[in-house]
């Protein structure tokens, strides 16, 4: 009873309301037949008497039309159920793909987490290992060196620099803090006598023609005189020249 007052104006708005939001194919379809139904039957419904013509069987097609308006709106209401039952599943089944893809996302990230942290460990324990080693191996090279009186050295011809283990420190009776270092101050310790024959020795070294060995004289800082020998061999970079 309600619809023989409804405002013609207001049908219309909520017709074209609802063709603006319609996207399915279907309820298209099914939207066009109620516009055009609809439509032409709002004269009668609004102007006629309704409830008598009913009433009296002279309205059988309008009736019709009323039925036809009722089961579009059916169609219409379990088509939209369909739709939302359908979108729902995609949705569902999207939901599902994207938490499958979190946990897969999760587990790898797990993995490479625990993979790292293995890693780390390993190289922290092989590192404190080796560091290890080499102390040992640094300790043991001092003992050696200072039970025997031998000394290491190492010359740098790039950047002229000279550098002496702890045991050559002792062997010229001179303090590792007070003591510079350098060739110059190395070359000026050697007794004057032998100055030229190390410097021959030295010579043929560097050009690569034979190894270095060498026994002379300094002389210490009280004046004392001591025997020393020296042995060295040549590392050359990749184009020949002579590093140490």
């Amino acid at each position: 009873v309600k619809l023989f007052f409804t405002d013609s104006i207001l049908i219309i708005q909520q017709l074209d309301l609802l063709k603006s939001v319609v996207v399915d194919s279907v309820n298209i379809q099914i939207l066009k037949k109620l516009d055009i139904t609809i439509k032409s039957e709002l004269s009668w419904i609004l102007k006629s008497n309704v409830p008598d013509s009913i009433t009296h069987h002279k309205s059988s097609a309008h009736i019709a039309s009323l039925q036809m308006i009722d089961s579009l709106i059916g169609q219409g209401i379990r088509r939209t159920n369909f739709l939302v039952a359908y979108r729902k599943k995609q949705l569902n089944e999207a939901i599902s793909k994207v938490n499958a893809w979190m946990i897969l996302f999760i587990i790898i990230s797990a993995m490479l987490l625990f993979y790292t942290t293995i890693n780390l460990f390993s190289q922290r324990f092989k590192r404190k290992r080796t560091e290890k080693e080499l102390e040992i191996s640094t300790r043991l090279l001092k003992n050696s060196q200072r039970i025997g009186h031998m000394g290491s050295w190492e010359y740098n011809t790039a950047t002229d620099k000279l550098y002496w283990s702890d045991e050559v420190y002792n062997i010229w009776g001179v303090s590792k803090k007070s003591f510079r270092v350098s060739y110059q101050s190395f070359f000026d310790s050697i007794h004057p006598e032998d100055r030229e024959q190390f410097a021959k020795e030295r010579a043929g070294f560097f050009a690569n023609e034979k190894e270095h060995d060498l026994v002379f004289r300094i002389i210490l800082a009280d004046g004392s005189v001591k025997w020393v020998q020296e042995k060295g061999a040549l590392i050359a970079d990749e184009r020949g020249r002579p590093i140490v």
